[in-house]
């Protein structure tokens, strides 16, 4: 009787996924909304070495860290 609850406790138990210690990477178009600011911004900001990006496979990625920087500085502006 208590095995059996056990073993049903335990077929519905679903542990929680382990969090990704994998950068996130963020297309220019995902970039810019996330910055609420526009392309020719996002490259501008990339010439002036605001904001750099990444590439990989030939793409231009910005990578999570680049935008959570970004965004302070915008912040802190204000």
């Amino acid at each position: 009787m208590i095995q059996e609850e056990v073993r049903t406790a335990l077929a519905s138990f679903t542990p929680p996924a382990p969090e990704s210690t994998a950068p996130r990477y963020y297309t220019r178009a995902e970039a810019g909304q996330l910055l609420h600011i526009s392309q020719t911004t996002l490259t501008k900001w990339r010439q002036a070495g605001t904001l750099i990006p990444v590439k990989l496979g030939g793409r231009t990625l910005y990578p999570s860290e680049a935008i959570t920087k970004a965004l302070r500085e915008i912040k802190g502006k204000r």
